[in-house]
């Protein structure tokens, strides 16, 4: 009985899906396994660039929860002021009837002309400066980010898809590594019957011609995966950027958005905090003649009455993966700066 042909090596093609592989040996099951170096190199740019978009798209959450909590905490705060700013709400008849003079002081809580009254109608604009900041500019900057959150989401959908792929290469990966495996086992088995003078087995070379078909199946369903995963991977990586220059753009939206509330309510409370009629001024704090103690302080900015940014683009569709939660609203008991009902001025 002739032996049969033994089992043709694999070709490296120079210009083929498995130019450049190599089979690593790995113990203790003296298995190889096959490489692609090319692909591998692709794969870990693929993980880089998960995980630091995914670093990306967190920061960018946060500045929306910061954005909104930045306005609900000054607006907060001016609220505090309003009801801090009022004189003795009950007095016993004989403090009401001797009171004048510095007493009127001790009553009202100030010197100033304007009394009690201007620093809560200070703090009340300001107040009012923030809250209409974060109900009108704030909503714009939430559209922003929602828009950016929405283009991340349709790289998760990309990178999702990618992953399968890569997933199903590997399976079909280590199907072929198994069948290849065994192949050269029993061709090493029938080298050695044969080189010892003995005749093989016609069950044994059944045993190789089946697991021979396997190997060439398992070969052309790895081949078909391996083309599909390597196609798509290229694909992605060759405009990974550009899938993120869009989240970008409608951040610093948002970012443009935040600033122009920021310095409306901003220069009201500035305004109302550099009143001519202040018992102590922004200087008394940063230091004579207007020098702080790092620099110069700038001149307060006149009041200007606020005005509502152009109107934010429409909310995009949202793919499989939700963007960016939109941060929670300000606190109810900001919506209103209320001031307290105040004793008769003395």
């Amino acid at each position: 009985m002739s032996a049969p042909p033994p089992v043709p090596a694999r070709q490296q093609k120079t210009n083929g899906i498995f130019h450049g592989m190599k089979k690593l040996m790995f113990s203790p099951n003296e298995q190889n396994k096959t490489t692609d170096q090319s692909f591998d190199d692709y794969v870990n740019e693929f993980e880089r660039f998960i995980t630091v978009s995914t670093r990306l798209a967190s920061e960018v959450r946060l500045f929306s929860t910061r954005t909104s909590e930045y306005f609900s905490t000054a607006t907060l705060a001016y609220q505090a002021a309003v009801d801090l700013y009022t004189p003795l709400s009950s007095v016993s008849a004989t403090t009401a009837a001797t009171t004048g003079g510095a007493e009127a002081n001790v009553f009202a809580g100030t010197s100033r002309a304007g009394g009690a009254a201007q620093l809560q109608r200070a703090a009340t604009e300001s107040c009012e400066a923030y809250r209409s900041a974060s109900s009108s500019h704030l909503s714009g900057v939430r559209d922003a980010l929602t828009m950016s959150g929405d283009a991340f989401a349709r790289i998760a959908d990309e990178v999702t898809e990618i992953k399968g792929l890569i997933a199903r290469r590997g399976d079909a990966l280590k199907e072929y590594d198994y069948y290849n495996n065994k192949v050269e086992g029993l061709q090493k088995d029938k080298e050695t019957t044969l080189g010892n003078g003995k005749q093989y087995k016609s069950g044994d070379q059944e045993k190789l011609d089946r697991n021979l078909e396997k190997l060439r199946e398992r070969r052309t369903i790895f081949d078909g995966e391996h083309e599909r995963t390597q196609a798509r991977l290229l694909q992605f990586l060759s405009g990974r950027f550009d899938k993120v220059e869009p989240a970008m753009m409608y951040f610093a939206r948002a970012q443009s958005l935040f600033a122009a509330g920021l310095t409306a309510a901003t220069n009201v409370a500035a305004s109302g905090a550099s009143s001519g009629g202040a018992a102590v001024k922004m200087d008394d704090f940063f230091g004579a003649e207007g020098s702080a103690r790092n620099g110069v302080v700038p001149e307060a900015p006149p009041q200007q009455h606020w005005s509502a940014p152009p109107p934010p683009p429409a909310a995009a569709r949202r793919g499989s993966n939700p963007g960016m939660p939109l941060p929670p609203p300000p606190p109810q008991n900001t919506s209103d700066c209320s001031v307290p009902v105040m004793a008769p001025s003395y």
